[in-house]
């Protein structure tokens, strides 16, 4: 329903029956028109419309219908709008209903807390906005709300909000403050693509998806906060060109989440995990691409990465070891039984010096270096037989060849084992199994490895 005086419009969007009824003026018959022409008329027929002042009741033909809606392309392209006043009557917005009111002087909208629904893109391209509060009772954020809304700072999204539509916040290029409720549970495609003044994000534990780009070429962001329920992260969550200063993400998900090979851009970041979930996050396809992986807390000094790391798989195992400040050289020691596998030696800077296999094998391999991994070094040995159990020491020695530190335990690569020995578990109540061509051990309801690990 429009009604207007001058340079003054107000707009409505009221139901009788199955019909929107629009008043053209105040004087002529009501005419009725479907709810996306109200736009038109504002926006072709008002160029100069400066102030929108929606009362919550109109009386027409002795009748009085209460204002409850601003229908869709309402206010569309009406760019000379620069004040807009929403009764406590309305409950929704409809589509586009602001989109591209592109005034200088409209950077405050208020939303009474009566508004339950707004609609896809309803303040699309507002570019002058600078504040706008998402009322208490909305419960999705519909796709392209807030979408190119460049000039708005900081968006706090209330408790009730349970999904963040498909780019709803996609280049909200000024916004350095984001606040997610732990009422999310899902963040949809491309939902802050490129707000790129963003420099950290906080994912609550409610959230279980995040989608496909949603926080792509966010070029400002350092440190991502991952919560204990994310499972799945999207292709270029995290990546595109331009998200190249992420560093530090924190991620307290038990299980790594399933992430892609593009998730991320820059691998170089450090992962923060608690010490428990390490071996899950080391050896994962994707998270263990990451040049370090840490226990949180151990860029404060309170955690010290003091024990070795072992990850085995079929054929082959890695080693992680933490460093010493006064080590000369770390000399691994791999056995088979009694018979030496190997000996690695490696230099204070990671350098492979010399790898001296057992009598029959070859190997030499002095530019190797071990990765950095935390506060330690990594390094795979290949050439291991599946399904057996092997034995190591590691010694770090200080320049006169004195050890400094000794490690030692055991270890079975992946397989079927070849006898009830190689299975490091008591074999009371047990029961073996195999799935995915893997060898399982089922004992008192829980399910373990071949290294006694539970699963």
């Amino acid at each position: 329903m429009l009604l207007f005086a001058n340079t003054t419009l107000w707009a409505y969007d009221f139901r009788v029956g199955d019909l929107c009824y629009n008043i053209t003026s105040q004087t002529a018959p009501y005419t009725v028109e479907v709810a996306n022409e109200i736009g038109k008329v504002a926006s072709n027929n008002y160029p100069n419309l400066t102030t929108a002042n929606i009362p919550s009741s109109v009386i027409h033909n002795d009748t009085t219908y209460v204002v409850t809606g601003i229908g869709d392309y309402a206010f569309w392209e009406c760019e000379t709008l620069a004040s807009l006043t929403i009764p406590e009557s309305v409950t929704y917005i409809g589509k586009y209903a602001l989109a591209s009111c592109n005034c200088e002087s409209l950077i405050s909208v208020v939303i009474p807390n009566s508004v339950t629904s707004i609609g896809e893109g309803a303040f699309h391209s507002c570019i002058y906005l600078t504040s706008i509060n998402i009322p208490n009772g909305i419960t999705r954020i519909e796709p392209h709300t807030f979408a190119l809304c460049i000039a708005i700072p900081s968006i706090t999204i209330p408790e009730n909000v349970t999904s963040i539509g498909e780019q709803a916040f996609l280049a909200c290029a000024s916004m350095t403050s984001l606040t997610i409720p732990n009422s999310v549970t899902t963040i949809e495609k491309a939902a802050f693509h490129m707000c790129l003044a963003l420099e950290s994000v906080t994912i609550p534990n409610s959230v279980t998806h995040i989608s496909g780009a949603a926080f792509a070429d966010c070029q400002s962001l350092t440190k991502v906060t991952l919560g204990t329920g994310v499972k799945e992260i999207g292709e270029q969550a995290f990546g595109g060109e331009y998200t190249t200063k992420l560093y530090d993400i924190y991620c307290y998900a038990t299980n790594p989440p399933k992430a892609f090979e593009s998730t991320f851009t820059n691998y170089n970041a450090i992962v923060h995990v608690s010490c428990e979930n390490y071996r899950a996050y080391y050896s994962d396809i994707v998270w263990g691409n990451f040049k370090q992986i840490e226990c949180i807390g151990a860029e404060n000094g309170n955690v010290v990465t003091d024990s070795v790391i072992i990850v085995p798989s079929t054929n082959s195992v890695s080693i992680t070891w933490p460093t010493h400040t006064e080590a000369d050289t770390y000399i691994i020691v791999i056995k088979k039984g009694d018979e030496i596998f190997c000996t690695l030696t490696f230099n204070a800077e990671g350098q492979l010096l010399n790898i001296a296999f057992a009598p029959g094998r070859n190997g030499n391999h002095p530019a190797q270096y071990a990765e950095q991994a935390g506060n330690g070094y990594r390094f795979t040995v290949t050439g291991l037989t599946e399904a057996t159990q092997y034995t190591y020491s590691i010694t770090t020695k200080d320049a006169e060849n004195q050890p400094i530190t000794t490690y030692s335990g055991e270890f079975t690569t992946l397989g079927t084992p070849t006898s009830v020995s190689d299975i490091q578990l008591p074999m009371t109540n047990c029961q073996k199994i195999i799935r995915d061509n893997q060898l399982l051990i089922l004992r008192d309801g829980k399910t373990y490895n071949v290294m006694g690990q539970e699963l």
